[in-house]
């Protein structure tokens, strides 16, 4: 077994860790360092995305950053064989075998869900683990960070505020990286705007922005973009989407996925337009619904916690008909709660319900969903965690841990990599989240505005427009794209059944309730990027 060594990341408190140790180093050297000296619990005083691969002694450590900005994949029977991304697991001889699991969780959240993949016997270490592989091959794996979830004893809701205030500004001066000037994409929304808010009220100097923009109209934020670049001073650029840039890019952003996304191809080209304008690191505002309470306060996983404990005795068989032939997807969603034996938050992040990816597989394949689930709550990290009765807190942290970590996370991370852009997260910030969750779930909403404790944090730099506007988000316009631009490729996919992993029927059915309007273009995207990503990778289905 060849050594494996390499560091993917950015350790921003560097020169304080090297004084603590007495050392002038970084990455690799650094990381070793300080497991020498403190154990895995010394990985707990990084700040910054990291994943990392050395030698200790005889044996082989790899770590992955408390909040799972960086990302780490294994071979599970040799975990000396690893890297940042599945196609470099791949790459030193792991089989191409396709991950039933893998396939299952994936096309039950919509994209790969921690800790599997799509391809057997590799999976990603979790956030805030160490994992020690012995001399004999002996593995261990030693979790180093969690936050607490005690609340503190606040003497007001302001001085709370002001505690996240200081902790954002603390958050947004650490070291930059190698670009001459702050570089953020802004897309009008609170997040995207509280950061640049923040960069100005830090840097004097130059601070770019960039907006992707296209012409549909209904989904378009160029305006509200604007507003927050005029009210912070910075150098704006609005990068502009074709249809047109879309058809003739699509190839080389589906070969960009190290695992299959329904989201992502928004990432992809801002992060293609932002590296070709000049900019290497782009702050962005990942994190910032699942933290600080979007997504209309957690409306589905608050109702999924209050009424599955009622609907699970309703018998499962009744759910799983009506999960695939419901008139609307509230029904469809409604009917998964019937039977419902794991966590709820679960069933508010699914695509397909467990029947109908059944009738989808040409395989009969089903993997215990039980265990499945099971295997998602360690990763997820809930185990002798006491959320009392603070629902909002806990739905954040299975937020954070589940599909922003999976989908957006894991797709910013990728799909920049691919462009060669690297993404800064100051949102994501394990110190920032350990304050948070020492405030009340209550004290992060407002019946008036999303977001309070952002809103007060970004001050002055948020014009009040964007703090009472509806909430879109960063994206684009894909039913248009799936009927129009994409339409070539989804037809061949449709008309072929593609590697032969689903039944072509059933593609072809999703296809015709699609174009009648019944289900969402998300379906039907899903299967044909879960199927490409299979043909490119040579994983046999």
């Amino acid at each position: 077994m060849s050594e494996n060594t390499f560091f993917c990341g950015e350790i921003q408190n560097r020169r304080e860790l090297c004084t603590g140790l007495g050392i002038d180093v970084g990455g690799v050297e650094l990381l070793s360092a300080l497991y020498a000296k403190k154990g895995a619990a010394g990985f707990a005083e990084i700040r910054g995305p990291f994943a990392a691969c050395f030698k200790a002694g005889t044996k082989t450590v790899l770590v992955r950053d408390p909040m799972g900005v960086a990302w780490l994949y294994y071979w599970t029977k040799d975990p000396r064989v690893c890297g940042t991304g599945v196609r470099q697991v791949l790459a030193q001889g792991a089989p191409r075998k396709l991950s039933v699991e893998g396939l299952w969780a994936c096309l039950l959240g919509g994209c790969m869900q921690e800790p599997f993949t799509m391809v057997e016997d590799v999976r990603s270490l979790s956030p805030g683990c160490v994992l020690t592989v012995g001399e004999d091959g002996a593995q261990k794996v030693e979790r180093f960070w969690r936050p607490s979830f005690e609340l503190k004893n606040w003497k007001n809701r302001a001085e709370a505020e002001e505690a996240v205030t200081a902790k954002l500004e603390e958050t947004i001066a650490l070291p930059l990286g190698n670009d001459e000037a702050p570089c953020s994409f802004l897309s009008g929304g609170i997040d995207s705007s509280t950061i640049v808010a923040l960069l100005r009220r830090k840097y004097t100097g130059r601070i770019r922005t960039f907006c992707v923009i296209h012409e549909d109209p209904r989904t378009d934020e160029r305006k509200w973009a604007k507003m927050v670049a005029e009210r912070n001073e910075t150098d704006h650029t609005e990068l502009m989407l074709t249809d047109a840039m879309m058809r003739d890019g699509i190839a080389d952003a589906l070969a960009a996925y190290d695992q299959p996304s329904l989201d992502g191809l928004n990432v992809y080209f801002a992060s293609k337009f932002a590296a070709e304008a000049g900019a290497k690191v782009v702050h962005s505002g990942e994190g910032g619904d699942e933290l600080f309470v979007g997504y209309n306060q957690f409306a589905k996983p608050r109702m999924a916690y209050k009424w599955t404990p009622w609907f699970r005795w309703i018998p499962a068989f009744l759910g799983s008909w009506l999960s695939v032939h419901g008139g609307s997807e509230k029904v469809r969603k409604l009917a998964q709660m019937f039977g419902c034996r794991y966590d709820p938050y679960f069933l508010t992040r699914r695509q397909f319900s467990p029947a109908w990816i059944a009738r989808l597989l040409t395989r009969d394949v089903r993997p215990d969903l039980v265990k499945l689930y099971a295997d998602q709550m360690v990763a997820v990290d809930t185990a002798g965690i006491d959320f009392g009765l603070d629902v909002i807190n806990r739905s954040s942290w299975m937020e954070v841990r589940h599909d922003n970590l999976s989908m957006y996370m894991r797709d910013g991370f990728q799909l920049g990599e691919a462009v060669g852009l690297a993404g800064r997260y100051p949102l994501m910030d394990a110190s920032l989240a350990e304050l948070l969750f020492t405030i009340p779930g209550a004290w992060k909403c407002d019946p008036q505005i999303s977001k309070p404790l952002l809103v007060k944090a970004a001050g002055s730099g948020l014009p009040d427009e964007i703090v009472h506007r509806p909430k879109q988000g960063f994206s684009l316009p894909f039913d248009k794209y799936c009927r129009a631009g994409l339409k070539d490729e989804l037809e061949a996919f449709v008309r072929t059944g593609g590697t032969g992993l689903f039944k072509q029927h059933e593609i072809a059915s999703i296809w015709q309730r699609y174009l009648a309007g019944k289900v969402s273009w998300m379906r039907i995207w899903h299967l044909f990027v879960v199927d490409d990503w299979c043909r490119r990778n040579g994983v046999e289905t």
